[in-house]
């Protein structure tokens, strides 16, 4: 499977997803890139028709320890130890904060095992909260049709196509509320109804999700999303597909903490501070500095809550227009 698609960076941070590692790719791997037939990953990757000899790969893998803008890494199976393929991101182009994304197993008979969906999974939630990328781009031939359904599957929009070495293929692009909707829709997929349930973003800014058992719809706050990890976007989403299962009448009782634990649910507080900052219309500060955020116009006087408990005129919030 061929994904054709920086930072500045000498090294690929190490990822793990689930039962396999990414790890930088370098010299160490030189046996496997330059493997016969479906084996040779890196000639590939790189979209030549050129035979490489292998002194030219082993200096090609040496360069990616300190190549600028450029992340290349080992896919490895945990147990085994086994190097299973190749996956990238390269081109780092700085108008649009983009970079393409590229990956090959090294044999087809890694083929059907979910190893593209963890890994590509990974990269992209490297690429969109590691180095804070706006989009992924990448390029799949026509007859690919494993690897085009797996860019659906993933979230990847489509693009223009075109025509390369006698072969069409599909640009495809994703960013980071995308990739959020593909992976809340398989998790729903995975434990609810979906001809009943739908997934969507909302305008919520005081809240990262909603579970409305009237319209049968989950929601996330589009704004936190944004602004979030996407680990917190799935915590969110463990909770709300447990209000789902739990029902209505359950609120956070028990039984659904129950629910949502069994689902990977940690618990955790999400702060809304971050999207306060960038969306709330008033700001409030105290002599003493502290800041506090309103979308409304405040009408009623208040004190600072850090500098007091009790109303105190001398720690009066002053509230401004932003």
């Amino acid at each position: 499977m061929v994904f054709v698609a920086v930072f500045s960076s000498p090294a690929a941070v190490a990822l793990d997803s689930g039962p396999y590692s990414l790890r930088q790719l370098t010299e160490v791997w030189l046996d496997e890139v330059c493997g016969p037939g479906e084996g040779a990953c890196l000639v590939q990757l790189m979209g030549s028709t050129r035979k490489h000899s292998r002194s030219q790969v082993e200096a090609e893998l040496r360069s990616l320890r300190t190549r600028e803008n450029h992340c290349s890494w080992a896919i490895l199976d945990n147990l085994s130890g086994e190097f299973l393929g190749v996956v990238q991101l390269t081109n780092f182009e700085h108008s649009k904060n983009s970079m393409n994304l590229a990956m090959v197993l090294s044999s087809e008979r890694y083929q059907d095992r979910g190893i593209g969906t963890a890994v590509i999974d990974a990269v992209l939630t490297y690429a969109f909260d590691g180095i804070h990328l706006s989009s992924v781009l990448a390029s799949v031939s026509l007859n690919n049709t494993r690897a085009l359904r797996l860019a659906e599957k993933l979230g990847f929009a489509s693009g223009r196509q075109y025509n390369r070495a006698g072969e069409r293929h599909q640009r495809l692009f994703i960013d980071k509320l995308r990739f959020i909707a593909a992976m809340s829709e398989r998790l729903m997929g995975e434990n609810l109804d979906t001809g009943k349930w739908k997934f969507g973003f909302d305008s919520g800014k005081r809240r990262a999700g909603l579970c409305d058992h009237t319209n049968s719809r989950i929601s996330l706050s589009r704004h936190m999303a944004q602004l979030h990890a996407v680990d917190q976007s799935r915590q969110v989403m463990y909770h709300e597909i447990a209000h789902a299962l739990a029902g209505a009448k359950h609120g956070h009782d028990a039984q659904w903490l129950r629910i949502a634990t069994d689902l990977g649910y940690r618990n955790e507080r999400i702060n809304s501070r971050e999207v306060d900052e960038r969306h709330a219309k008033w700001l409030g500060r105290c002599p003493n500095g502290h800041e506090y955020f309103r979308y409304r116009k405040p009408t009623r006087v208040s004190s600072c809550s850090k500098c007091s408990r009790n109303y105190d005129d001398r720690f009066r919030i002053v509230w401004e227009q932003r």
